[in-house]
């Protein structure tokens, strides 16, 4: 991830885009399922009202009485056929390792292949 590309505040992550219509900079929260929208007309105002969309999301949670999310925490939701759901059950059963463990080497083994240079840049990601 190019932080270049993101604000960050306590932990947070906000994108950052340019409506070309409004001539305003806009963004949202990352990473949690909240939404969490902000915008400004320069940098200075996009991460001023960025942060204090933080500040509020973890002070609703807090009048709420429940856990704020963290940012990319481990966990995501992902659909796949129900036939490659049973063959990567059944190989980290082979394995003798958990359905995580499995899914998390065949993640690291696809990352430090493709190096991440620049996803956007490729093409067969």
């Amino acid at each position: 991830m190019d932080n270049d590309k993101f604000l960050n505040y306590l932990g947070y992550l906000g994108s950052v885009s340019y409506d070309e219509y409004s001539h305003e900079l806009y963004g949202e929260l990352v990473g949690i399922e909240a939404l969490v929208l902000f915008t400004g007309e320069d940098l200075d105002e996009l991460h001023e009202d960025f942060c204090s969309g933080v500040e509020q999301y973890l002070e609703g949670c807090e009048a709420d009485e429940k856990a704020p999310q963290q940012p990319f925490d481990g966990r995501f939701r992902v659909r796949i056929s129900p036939e490659t759901h049973l063959r990567l059950h059944e190989l980290a059963q082979l394995r003798g390792i958990s359905f995580s463990e499995l899914l998390n080497g065949i993640f690291a083994e696809y990352l430090a292949n493709r190096q991440l240079k620049h996803l956007e840049d490729c093409d067969d990601v």
